[in-house]
């Protein structure tokens, strides 16, 4: 390192250039002389651009200045520190910016209320009710779930088939009404549910079945109405039968209207599968 003395050691000097960025931007430099002295910090003021995160700085010093003073080998004098500074350069604020966390929560928002009105809009989050549910809510005067009993039956359709079996359906209704109710549409009521809760798909009336039982234009039929006893097989097999003579009656009475309306008579002979193969409609299983 060069000394700042008055002997020969002070002699020596130092002259490099320097680049950035691989460009040329001062030739020749002196640092000793443009700092006034050995040891002194010296600012250089350069703007450079750059592009791809590396600041590169040269000093270029090959064949310049003294080599042997003070000693052979000190190749002038010695740089300690090279810092990089823009002043005018101002960090990224740390975190999320209050703008961005407004704007975060309203679009979460409005995705959840839109999701919420499609599954509102698709039925997903209305009460649905079953029609056996609701006609033995209206008799009972009772949520289906809330109902408890002395035989610890939790459900009104579980209590309803306990009645049916003992023949005391009139133990379920509302006991807020008292006697003034009329016990046949009760019963009806009461029937209609539970068929339309029975096991089998078959034997389950349509609506427009359960719309003319409630108005008294047809009475339910009880052998279709679930037996607490009877399996989900027995009920399954009478539920087809009863499909299968439905569908037979259907044929036979399409048969004597196309037969009617021919002009002159049919030679040809035609039979029945209820011909070949007679069914007993009074059976066990259908009368059980």
């Amino acid at each position: 390192m060069f000394k700042d003395s008055k002997s020969y050691g002070s002699l020596g000097r130092r002259i490099f250039d320097i680049y950035i960025q691989e460009k040329l931007v001062q030739k020749d430099f002196n640092i000793v002389d443009e700092a006034g002295g050995i040891g002194k910090e010296i600012k250089k003021n350069y703007i450079e651009v750059v592009t791809d995160g590396t600041l590169e700085i040269r000093l270029y010093w090959a064949g310049k200045g003294t080599t042997g003073l003070p000693v052979r080998g000190v190749y002038g004098p010695l740089i300690s520190a090279i810092s990089v500074d823009n002043p005018d350069y101002e960090p990224p604020p740390k975190g999320i910016s209050a703008g961005a966390v407004v704007g975060i929560v309203a679009a979460a928002a409005f995705v959840i209320i839109l999701l919420l009105g499609i599954l509102w809009w698709k039925g997903f989050l209305i009460r649905k009710d079953t029609m056996d549910q609701v006609a033995l809510e209206i008799v009972s005067g009772r949520s289906n779930t809330s109902y408890r009993t002395k035989e610890y039956c939790l459900y009104l359709l579980d209590w309803a088939l306990v009645l049916k079996q003992k023949g005391d359906l009139m133990e379920l209704v509302d006991p807020k009404l008292g006697s003034d109710f009329n016990k046949t549409e009760v019963t009806v009521m009461i029937n209609v549910a539970l068929l339309c809760a029975n096991v089998s798909p078959a034997v389950r009336p349509a609506m427009s079945s359960v719309v003319s039982m409630l108005e008294g234009r047809t009475v339910p039929e009880s052998s279709l109405v679930p037996d607490p006893d009877a399996s989900n097989e027995q009920m399954n097999l009478k539920g087809r039968m009863i499909e299968l003579k439905k569908s037979l009656e259907t044929d036979a009475s399409e048969g004597q209207i196309q037969s009617m309306s021919t002009d002159g008579p049919s030679t040809a002979a035609s039979t029945s599968g209820g011909d070949l193969y007679p069914l007993n409609w009074d059976s066990d299983i259908l009368n059980r």
